[in-house]
């Protein structure tokens, strides 16, 4: 039986008797044992370095060795070293010492050249830094002595760029959760996920990825842009998203997108209208409102008549509250236990803990979101992702807390002002410098539709995606 029995019922309990308590972390490493752990998976190159770059000593010290055999060629000619070796006309001792130098000068650039490869001083820059310094963001630190205070502080010879004490990424994130859930190399994470939320008879063995970009059927319908959109190999599709925070109408939302792999599945000619399942799992950063005073954290809707029995068994929406899974680490119990407790708390660990170890799918989890084994770019992309997801949120508790300390409709509006230049603050920070039209359109919007660009923009990439989605709000 799977992780999660199907019940008649329009909500489901996952777990029952959930207690509260504090949840631990371990202490952070010193930066040396840290660095020596990010070191793991680059011994190979480590290693091939050290042996090309002392190659590459030897071969750089061999010149002035070449230089004593020339001059003792020139003078002791037919009693020099070389002709020792059995040559001793002076011109077949000059044309060994050429081809030695030759060779000796092409090993030397060849070790050169492999010890770059290998990771050493021409790609210093290209390399994650385990203190979290990126190209040549790196600042020299000064101490300045405060005389009228006698104390000490660090400053730096250039701006200071502030290292992320985590050591692995937020699956909240939208870089976060598609890393894991949305590539290729890493879908047996997703299977695995999905099969705690299926029984035994209905597990996925493969799927395939889709275009998580739709557009309806014809040019002039809306489009809908699905934070993961796949299809397993018996057919059945799922689209899987992340909600960080509460959207009005965002049940409408999930029965609009999955009309779309609905209407997908037509087929030219002649068809009977046979269909496959569909399924929308929404991990989500929040709780109904309907549901807040429930301890139930999973919900499978399906269609069901008037005496709640199942009319349609291929559409399926299931939702995850994650805000009410309160496990710490030791009452961790099923694998789905596991799956909800990294979703919220892996960015808070410094290591794996040991209820975690032993599983290969969760240690592949670790090993694919630990921040050090990210290229450049993918840290810059995380941290852009996790800085968006803060600044929303900051936007949402400030609007909120303005808004019920208020209490008055002037209040509320002057409240609703300042949401909207954070907003376009955000846009400005993502997108760059903003057309002056843009703060007109952004002021004529509705609460809902401005709460909903707030969601949208994180998947902004240009000026384009922004007039884009302005223009469908017509």
């Amino acid at each position: 039986m799977g992780a999660i029995a199907y019940s008649q019922q329009i909500s489901f309990a996952i777990c029952s008797n959930l207690t509260s308590a504090p949840i631990t972390f371990p202490m952070i490493q010193t930066p040396l044992l840290r660095l020596l752990r990010y070191g793991k998976p680059y011994q190979a190159q480590i290693w091939s370095a050290i042996a090309c770059s002392i190659l590459n000593t030897i071969f750089d010290l061999a010149p002035p060795y070449l230089i004593g055999i020339a001059i003792d060629v020139v003078v002791n000619q037919e009693n020099s070293l070389i002709a020792q070796l059995g040559i001793t006309s002076i011109t077949g001792q000059l044309a060994v010492l050429s081809l030695l130098t030759l060779l000796i000068w092409s090993l030397e650039s060849l070790t050169e050249y492999l010890y770059s490869r290998a990771g050493g001083i021409h790609r210093t820059h290209d390399r994650p830094d385990p203190y979290g310094w990126t190209g040549d963001a790196r600042p020299f630190p000064i101490r300045l002595y405060n005389e009228s205070t006698n104390e000490s502080t660090l400053s730096s010879a250039s701006p200071m760029v502030f290292s992320s004490p985590d050591r692995y990424v937020s699956l909240l994130t939208d870089f976060g959760f598609k890393r894991v859930f949305g590539t290729e190399p890493n879908k047996h994470l997703l299977i695995d996920f999905l099969n705690t939320l299926l029984p035994d008879y209905h597990q996925i063995r493969d799927l395939t990825f889709k275009n998580s970009e739709n557009l309806g059927v014809t040019t002039i319908d809306r489009k809908a842009i699905f934070d993961i959109y796949c299809q397993a190999q018996n057919g059945d599709r799922f689209i899987v998203e992340i909600q960080k925070a509460k959207q009005n109408f965002f049940k409408d939302r999930s029965i609009y997108y999955a009309s779309f792999p609905i209407q997908q599945q037509a087929e030219k000619g002649e068809w009977n209208y046979e269909l496959t399942s569909v399924y929308t799992v929404g991990v989500l950063d929040f709780i109904f409102d309907d549901h807040k005073n429930e301890e139930t954290l999973v919900h499978i809707v399906e269609l069901k008549d008037q005496h709640c029995r199942v009319f349609y068994d291929k559409l399926k929406f299931i939702y995850i509250e994650l805000p009410k899974f309160k496990k710490t680490v030791e009452q961790l119990e099923t694998h789905f236990d596991k799956w909800l407790y990294l979703l919220r708390h892996l960015a808070q660990l410094d290591e794996p803990p040991p209820s975690l170890q032993g599983e290969e799918v969760f240690e592949d989890l670790f090993e694919v979101t630990e921040i050090a084994n990210f290229s450049p770019d993918e840290q810059q992309g995380y941290q852009a992702s996790l800085k968006a997801l803060r600044d929303w949120y900051a936007i949402e508790m400030t609007a909120r807390q303005e808004a019920k300390e208020e209490g008055r409709e002037e209040e509320r509006e002057l409240s609703l002002q300042r949401q909207r230049s954070l907003t376009l603050r955000l846009l400005s920070k993502k997108l760059g410098e903003l057309d002056e039209s843009i703060p007109d359109r952004i002021t004529a919007l509705s609460i809902e539709s401005l709460e909903a660009l707030g969601e949208a923009l994180l998947d902004f990439n240009s000026l384009a995606d922004l007039e884009q989605w302005l223009g469908e709000q017509k």
